[in-house]
């Protein structure tokens, strides 16, 4: 996890999302937590990174929870 400021973080996982396309089947599981500010899934790391900004504490296992709902694996990484 890498702090940004003292009311933005960036919260970082491992996930099996394959594609950009894919990626998107998260935007409305992602965008039901109301402290996700931006995210991005990197396809091309071998880990399909997905990076989340949030704008106040968030328990990683709520992203993790969101993004199994979308149907795909989520660990964090630390």
């Amino acid at each position: 996890m890498i702090t940004m400021t003292a009311t933005t973080e960036i919260l970082v996982f491992k996930t099996d999302i394959g594609s950009p396309e894919a990626g998107k089947r998260l935007e409305p599981f992602l965008a039901a937590l109301p402290a996700v500010l931006r995210w991005t899934v990197d396809c091309d790391d071998v880990d399909c990174v997905l990076r989340v900004e949030v704008s106040e504490r968030l328990d990683p296992k709520r992203i993790i929870e969101q993004v199994a709902a979308a149907g795909f694996s989520c660990e964090e990484l630390t």
